[in-house]
């Protein structure tokens, strides 16, 4: 059993750093979402109950609420289109 979670453990730092990786990338080269890559695999590098993993979650969601404030924004702010009479929020 522990050569499973080893196993396991390795193909989470794998895919966390690939992960981080093509989120580096993605900040750069249009067509790649890089925030969302970049904190997918910070969060498979550090685990919940580390400082780290802590810290990085915290982050996420103050990106993820400043997303939604933006949103909800632009939504306020732009014109009615036909689509938005006929089904109203």
């Amino acid at each position: 059993m522990p050569m499973i979670a080893t196993f396991k453990t390795l193909l989470k730092k794998t895919a966390g750093a690939a992960l981080v990786g093509v989120g580096a990338v993605g900040m750069i080269v249009p067509g790649i979402q890089g925030v969302i890559t970049l904190s997918a695999g910070l969060l498979l590098l550090y685990p919940e109950d580390t400082e780290k993993g802590r810290r990085i979650r915290e982050w996420i969601k103050r990106k993820e609420d400043e997303a939604a404030a933006d949103l909800e924004r632009r939504r306020k702010n732009r014109p009615l289109t036909r689509t938005d009479r006929r089904r109203p929020f």
